[in-house]
Parts: C-alpha cells; sequence; structure tokens
C-alpha cells in the first residue's frame, strides 16, 4: 500500500483587527492555486513589529473562527495564543512542523509584508522551514530587498513564489475607521462577524460606547 502523500498546508498569519473578506479571498485564492489541503489563519497573538491590536487576542481569535466556519479549507488556529511572548513568525512555523513533520508548509502575505521580510526575527530561518507565497496588493509599489532577490532567482531556489492573482483592495485599518465613523461595513464582514463587533462594540470610539 503506497503511503499517504504528505500534507501541503498553508499558514496566512495577520492581527485579523478584525478578519475581513480580504483575509478570506487571500486563504482562499493561494488554497486554489497551490492545491493546498488546508489553510490555516492564525491569529498574531502580541505581535512584535506593530502597534497593539485594538481588539483582544481572544476577541480576534472568536471573529476568526466565526469568519472560518463556513469555509471548507481554513482553520482558524490558535496557536500564538497558547505560546507566551511576542509572536514571531518563525517560531509559530517550527512549532507547526513539530506538529506536522511530514507536512509542505507555504506561508502566505501580501507584498507590503514580504517586502519588509529581512527586518523580521530570524527571518533566514523561517524562509528555510516553508515556502514564501507572495500575493500582489493592489496600488502597492515596493521594493524587494536584494537578499530576497537573490534567493528568489537563484536556480536551485523553489522558497518564494509570487501568485498572480492580486488581494482585494481592503484593510482593516480601512474598516476600523469607517467603525468609528458609524459608517456601514457589512460588505466587508462575514455577517457572523459583524454581529460580534456590534454586541463587543469593538472600533469605536470611547465615548461612543459609554
Amino acid at each position: 500500500m503506497m503511503p499517504a502523500p504528505p500534507q501541503r498546508l498553508g499558514l496566512l498569519g495577520g492581527t485579523f483587527d478584525p478578519i475581513h473578506c480580504g483575509h478570506i479571498h487571500a486563504a482562499r485564492v493561494a488554497q486554489r492555486e497551490l492545491g493546498l489541503d488546508q489553510v490555516h489563519m492564525i491569529v498574531a497573538a502580541r505581535p512584535g513589529h506593530r502597534h497593539p491590536p485594538e481588539a483582544t487576542p481572544e476577541q480576534r481569535l472568536a471573529m476568526l473562527e466565526l469568519a472560518c466556519a463556513g469555509e471548507q479549507h481554513l482553520i482558524a488556529d490558535p496557536i500564538e495564543l497558547n505560546r507566551p511572548g511576542k509572536s514571531y513568525a518563525a517560531d509559530t512555523v517550527a512549532c507547526i512542523k513539530g506538529q506536522y513533520p511530514d507536512a509542505e508548509l507555504f506561508w502566505i502575505l501580501g507584498e507590503d509584508a514580504y517586502d519588509t521580510l529581512t527586518e523580521w526575527h530570524r527571518w533566514a530561518q523561517l524562509i528555510s522551514l516553508c515556502h514564501m507565497i507572495v500575493l500582489q496588493r493592489p496600488g502597492y509599489s515596493g521594493c524587494e530587498p536584494a537578499a530576497l532577490t537573490a534567493l528568489r532567482e537563484a536556480p536551485d531556489h523553489t522558497q518564494i513564489a509570487k501568485l498572480s492573482e492580486a488581494m482585494l483592495d481592503l484593510s482593516a485599518t480601512q474598516i476600523r475607521d469607517a467603525l468609528r465613523l458609524g459608517r456601514a461595513v457589512d460588505h466587508w464582514l462575514n455577517p457572523a462577524v459583524a454581529a460580534y463587533i456590534d454586541e463587543q462594540k469593538l472600533y469605536v470610539n470611547q465615548e461612543d460606547s459609554l
């Protein structure tokens, strides 16, 4: 009997503050184009490279679980909430590699994040553990670091791939700003996520919530 082929697992990390249609679109595109068995959506519990999220890790995980509930290939993964300290991608991928030693891992990120990759904590270790799958961001014109260009163009290197389909032109900042102004955002969110935000009174000015 032939052994089962190793799993192909996508990993899409983010603060998901809140999780929106753009995140889900990115995960679906990567899953479809790469033939991934699953995409683990990973909440960055305590990001080390940006301002703290507005919603708590528990609230962001709850929203992520709601958004993934009806998605066949998407998994809300709490791995970073279960680990103390800063949430570094290299540590997360190493943990997942330990859980799925035979799996082929694909870290999914947008062009803007990719162009800062050499500033990430232990970025070379991260690339050694998984493929980097880069999605185009509409209107973005950054500059790929020379170290990553050299890696991507090396004839024997297959760790970095850029997909042709672009991400949606949508950001969590845009959604938070709209919510603070009282504007409708339901077309950008899973209905269950929109209901949760309303119930928890997230992303409103403090004086508005009194």
